[in-house]
């Protein structure tokens, strides 16, 4: 190997690292707002079980509202936005492994 390729091969490797830590950190960026999406957000449509109340209510839904409805709509927007995201994320995170495995 001639002294031009070594660097050409050098020079790739850097920018092959490079990349891979920049993708990298973009999807730990996506993961956290995954993250957070369900364990904060969700927390807005769960209802707190009350000690003193003996009925179970575990799973129930909650909102500014009483209205069941308007409630069930929140949720659904909610949950297929969570449900879309998670597909971006997961489509990225794929094409990442993807890339590296052919480089």
């Amino acid at each position: 190997m001639d002294e031009d390729s070594g660097e050409h091969a050098a020079q790739r490797s850097v920018e092959t690292r490079e990349l891979f830590e920049y993708l990298q950190k973009n999807l730990e960026e996506k993961t956290d707002k995954l993250h957070e999406l369900v364990e904060k957000d969700l927390d807005k449509y769960i209802a707190e079980d009350d000690p003193e109340d003996s009925a179970d209510h575990s799973g129930d839904l909650k909102s500014v509202t009483d209205d069941p409805e308007i409630v069930r709509t929140e949720f659904l927007e909610f949950r297929s936005h969570v449900c879309n995201y998670l597909a971006v994320t997961r489509n990225f995170c794929s094409k990442i492994v993807f890339e590296l495995n052919i480089q």
